[in-house]
């Protein structure tokens, strides 16, 4: 009798947690939802799963998904009008980039030029200083400084 008192229990636990679970809906993850689609809620452990960016209307309690064609013709319109947006971006980058390859390019010889008489000024200022270094020697040798004296060919 013991027994069977203990076999009625066990069994009425296993039953309720049974119908504990049978009654909780499994609710679909986000990686249930396969790629290009969304889920949205409709009522409480209810979810619809339709394309992403597709349109939805409520009426009452009517969930109304727009067509396919429309979904698809919406689509291509909004791919479109994309398009045309990066055409006209990148007509805009070649116009900039043809302003800035123009500019760096007259940057380029105006340096050049620049370069060019910097590197002549400084060849002019070398045969000066060598004059002058000539002159100074020449001024050297005829003025003769007391208490002068030469080491290793220099003056101190």
């Amino acid at each position: 009798m013991r027994r069977l008192k203990i076999f009625i229990f066990i069994s009425m636990f296993l039953w309720a947690v049974n119908m504990a679970l049978a009654q909780k809906e499994p609710q679909p993850k986000d990686s249930d939802v396969p790629q290009g689609m969304e889920a949205i809620k409709v009522t409480e452990g209810y979810r619809l799963i339709i394309p992403e960016g597709a349109k939805i209307k409520r009426i009452g309690g009517q969930i109304i998904v727009e067509d396919s064609r429309e979904y698809e013709v919406r689509k291509f319109q909004d791919l479109e009008s994309r398009l045309t947006k990066m055409d006209q971006n990148q007509e805009e980058f070649k116009k900039i980039y043809e302003g800035t390859k123009e500019s760096t390019s007259a940057k380029l010889n105006d340096m050049s030029v620049q370069l060019f008489q910097l590197e002549k000024n400084q060849e002019e200022l070398r045969q000066e200083v060598k004059d002058l270094k000539e002159v100074l020697l020449k001024i050297q040798e005829r003025v003769e400084i007391p208490g002068r004296t030469e080491v290793n060919g220099r003056t101190p």
